[in-house]
C-alpha cells in the first residue's frame, strides 16, 4: 500500500514546490488588517469630538500610529435620537458641535482615517436610528461627512 501512495506523494510534493505564489496586486491593500481604535470599549456613549482628537492624539504619541494604527472609530450614541425632517441622520449636536466634516477633516490632517458605526436595523443597540430602509440614503450621507470606513 505505502508503494501505491509514494509516486503520488512525490508527484504532489513536486507541485506544491512548483505551483507559483498566490496572485494579488501589488498595491499594498490587504497587507495588513484594519488597525486602529473604536470609542465603544473605552467609552461607550461617553464620546464626543475632543475625546476622539484628544485619542488620536495619544494613539500618535504613543508610536501606534506609525505601527499601522491608522483608523479611528466612532462606535454607537454619536447622533440624534432621531432624524432630521429630511430624514437624514444627525450628529449630536451637544457633543459634535463643530459637525462630523470638521472632524473627519481633523483626523484626516492627522493621517487617520475616520470610521462610523451604524446598524442596519431600525435603531442601534443603544436605540439611535438604523439605516433600514435608508441604506443609500445614510451610506451618501456618511460619505458627505468624509467617513472613509463603516463598522
Amino acid at each position: 500500500m505505502l508503494a501505491n501512495m509514494l509516486p503520488t506523494t512525490v508527484a504532489f510534493a513536486g507541485l506544491v514546490f512548483v505551483a507559483p505564489g498566490a496572485l494579488a496586486l501589488d498595491n499594498g491593500v490587504g497587507r495588513l488588517p484594519i488597525l486602529g481604535y473604536n470609542t465603544w470599549n473605552a467609552f461607550v456613549c461617553n464620546i464626543d469630538e475632543n475625546i476622539i482628537i484628544e485619542t488620536a492624539s495619544l494613539i500618535q504619541s504613543l508610536g501606534l500610529q506609525d505601527a499601522g494604527y491608522t483608523q479611528m472609530n466612532l462606535d454607537d450614541c454619536w447622533g440624534e435620537k432621531n432624524r432630521s425632517a429630511e430624514g437624514l441622520l444627525q450628529a449630536n449636536a451637544e457633543r459634535f458641535p463643530s459637525g462630523f466634516n470638521n472632524l473627519t477633516s481633523q483626523l484626516h490632517d492627522m493621517g487617520f482615517n475616520a470610521g462610523i458605526y451604524s446598524d442596519s436595523g431600525w435603531r442601534t443597540c443603544q436605540d439611535y436610528p438604523g439605516s433600514y430602509s435608508n441604506e443609500a440614503l445614510d451610506a451618501e450621507t456618511f460619505h458627505n461627512w468624509g467617513f472613509d470606513y463603516l463598522k
